[in-house]
């Protein structure tokens, strides 16, 4: 797949410290004030990473994987009473109008191996 972006919206009510790693160890990777947008190339060729984009009143701690930023082109971070909410724009989409076509028959050859021996 080709490199491509992805949009990350803060809009929470305060900034965002966003820190790249695994799932033990992070470092700062990018700050997003408040109503700040964040564009990070992506491409699916990549190792596998993860953004840690804080942690909400309960703890819990906010991910966004580079396999969701491959298959999202914009995703938008809210808080709703103190926990994320997060919503996400899909890269494609596919409509219910889409037709699928039939497999075409092959025709098999009359060759087989025993033709060579």
């Amino acid at each position: 797949m080709a490199l491509g972006t992805t949009v990350i919206v803060n809009d929470t009510a305060h900034a965002l410290n966003m820190k790249v790693g695994n799932h033990r160890y992070f470092v700062d990777f990018a700050t997003l004030d408040k109503g700040a947008k964040h564009t990070m190339n992506v491409d699916s060729n990549t190792t596998y990473h993860e953004f840690l984009m804080g942690e909400d009143i309960k703890g819990k701690r906010l991910i966004v994987s580079s396999d969701e930023c491959c298959d999202y082109k914009c995703i938008i971070i809210k808080e709703v009473d103190g926990e994320f909410n997060v919503e996400k724009e899909p890269r494609w989409q596919f409509s219910d109008e889409a037709t699928v076509e039939a497999p075409i028959a092959v025709k098999k050859s009359k060759l087989s191996w025993r033709f060579w021996l």
